[in-house]
């Protein structure tokens, strides 16, 4: 049974992950269309439908942003993009909406983007609670700890 569990929260904690970065990414290439200027943000896009969104908000409309698909792997949740959108974007009051903090958890990293944290300030806060969660998955982890 304790197999089981590991297996299912090894699972979890990857897709969740994943989720996650796909929605950050979903977010910046949706406001690119409002403020992100071609200048800064060469990669030009067209949202077309697709299995994350069957009618994107600017579909058929010429946006701007990051180009992604030659990106290294990904093996944690990137700010550096995030960053970089809301600091060049000519709209900083709209930037963020409740659907962000929704996806954050809490209005935290909203205001740290805004205050001008770095990724890894930002980062070095999340830090204890890391440190809090490793305690407690040491129980379910169904591979040893490479350090």
């Amino acid at each position: 049974m304790k197999k089981v569990v590991k297996k299912i929260f090894s699972y979890i904690h990857r897709v969740f992950y994943c989720a996650v970065f796909k929605v950050l990414v979903r977010y910046f290439f949706e406001f690119s269309k409002k403020s992100l200027s071609p200048a800064v943000f060469s990669f030009r896009f067209t949202p077309q439908p697709n299995e994350g969104a069957r009618h994107p908000i600017y579909e058929g409309k010429i946006c701007y942003g990051e180009d992604l698909s030659n990106a290294e792997n990904v093996n944690r949740l990137e700010l550096k993009w995030l960053i970089k959108a809301y600091q060049n974007t000519s709209d900083k009051k709209s930037f963020f909406n409740n659907y962000f903090i929704k996806l954050a958890g809490t209005s935290v990293l909203q205001q740290q983007i805004e205050a001008g944290l770095s990724e890894a300030e930002i980062r070095k806060t999340w830090q204890s609670g890391l440190d809090a969660f490793k305690k407690v998955r040491v129980n379910y982890l169904i591979y040893s700890v490479v350090k």
